[in-house]
């Protein structure tokens, strides 16, 4: 009988955690402020980037929270 302690799907999530993903979100939410700021929308793009840039604070605080957190764990 084998016993496995690490979970044994394909699916990088299940490997790594949600940390990275979280860090991902973070990233894509960044590109996308770039994007935003490339277009021509006049007044409303202040207000998207208002809107985006504290999502991108939180998602990279807990992210790489959550990444140091499960790689600082001792094996």
């Amino acid at each position: 009988m084998v016993t496995s302690i690490e979970p044994t799907g394909s699916n990088p999530l299940t490997k790594f955690g949600a940390g990275p993903a979280i860090l991902g979100l973070g990233v894509g939410l960044f590109v996308l402020t770039r994007i935003i700021n490339w277009l021509p929308l006049g007044l409303i793009d202040g207000f998207l980037n208002a809107i985006l840039w504290p999502a991108i604070v939180v998602c990279v605080g807990v992210g790489g929270f959550m990444t140091w957190r499960k790689f600082s764990k001792e094996p």
